[in-house]
């Protein structure tokens, strides 16, 4: 490729404020530029924004190339203007025209088309004088990079503690880590944290599918299948150990068919005449608590049964009284009793559609032309 076109490579390079990766870390000459970029989508419009950075005098002379996102292909030259056509993974496609008004301003323009809708990105740049360390973005990127990878690290283990089952399966799950995978699958094998999956599937148990993300609704089965154990098994475990360790509220949740014939027997009809034994007090606010929640017992770890037990006896017990309240609270729930975080659906809005297809268009051209 002759020396005019070279220019253009080098435009485009710095219209996406990135700088050609390199393994060297030393300072490299490199040469100024001021770009401005904006773009629009479905008559949604994002300001101009400019950014100056510094690329290395030495670009590459060759035309893009593939990559792990985007293929750049039949670069043609007409007149001043060269053309690359480009199709990424995510689906977008388009064409890229960069035009060189002088040896030291150039202008280019990209239309482009994802699932969202069609988008418009144009770039404007001038060299500037003076000369710079080109390697010190790449410095600035790798130290940005890494500052996001220990970030989303950090909230992965943290999503772990929590028994966040979205960040681990389904199609939005974006903890795949080894180290964060561990601690989900550990959690999940504890009594907490299996209960705590146990009510999110409980929680999306009858709702409407389209509203409540597949990860909510078969937590239980598979986050066995990721973390490679049968559910019923650690169920079954759990609940042994949950009852001599006198964890209540796991042993009323999960374990049923040995919490539901205490409680008939201990907690039903009980009042101020005839109270709960001091051995089962707590016992009984916990296995109260799970019948006021109305958990289906549909859930992995039941035995598959309505349960009813709590309509039983002479009617004058808090469990009694909680169990035909349909509207009680859940924990870990929004106000209409689904995830606080589960999904609205699959369709976006028109503004989100929008601001999707920007946010494509500017990781397709990154992925373009390096990282």
């Amino acid at each position: 490729m002759n020396h005019r076109t070279r220019p253009f490579l080098v435009a485009a390079l710095l219209s996406l404020a990135i700088a050609q990766v390199s393994v060297a870390q030393a300072p490299t000459p490199g040469e100024r530029w001021r770009t401005t970029m904006s773009m629009e989508a479905m008559g949604m419009k994002m300001p101009g924004q400019t950014t100056e950075v510094c690329a290395p005098k030495n670009a590459s002379n060759s035309p893009p190339v593939d990559n792990d996102q985007c293929q750049g292909t039949n670069p043609r030259q007409k007149g001043k203007t060269l053309i690359v056509d480009m199709v990424c993974k995510n689906g977008m496609t388009g064409t890229m025209e960069m035009t060189q008004e002088s040896p030291t301003r150039w202008n280019s323009r990209m239309v482009a088309n994802t699932r969202e809708g069609q988008m418009t990105m144009v770039m404007n740049s001038e060299k500037l004088p003076g000369e710079c360390d080109a390697s010190e973005m790449e410095r600035k990127v790798n130290k940005m990079i890494k500052q996001g990878n220990e970030q989303q690290a950090a909230a992965c283990l943290d999503a772990a503690r929590s028994g966040n089952v979205q960040m681990f399966v389904g199609e939005v799950a974006s903890c795949k880590d080894k180290a964060s995978i561990d601690a989900f699958c550990g959690n999940a094998k504890t009594a907490k944290g299996y209960n705590a999956l146990s009510r999110q599937q409980r929680m999306a148990t009858g709702r409407a599918a389209s509203t409540v993300p597949a990860a909510y609704r078969n937590a239980i089965a598979s986050t066995g299948k990721l973390c490679g154990f049968a559910p019923e098994t650690v169920r079954k475990q759990l609940c042994s150990a949950s009852q001599s360790k006198k964890e209540w509220t796991f042993f009323a949740e999960e374990c049923p068919e040995l919490a539901d014939p205490i409680g008939k027997r201990e907690c039903v009809g009980r009042d101020f005449t005839t109270p709960v034994a001091p051995a089962y007090t707590e016992f009984c606010s916990a296995w109260s608590s799970a019948k006021r929640g109305e958990y289906p017992s549909s859930s992995s770890g039941s035995d598959g049964s309505s349960d009813t037990s709590s309509s039983e006896g002479n009617g004058n017990t808090s469990a009694q009284r909680g169990g035909n309240s349909a509207s009680g609270s859940n924990s870990g729930a929004g106000h209409d009793g689904q995830p606080a975080d589960a999904g609205q659906g699959d369709k976006p809005k028109p503004t989100e559609a929008a601001k999707e297809a920007l946010k494509k268009g500017k990781d397709a051209l990154k992925g373009l032309f390096g990282r």
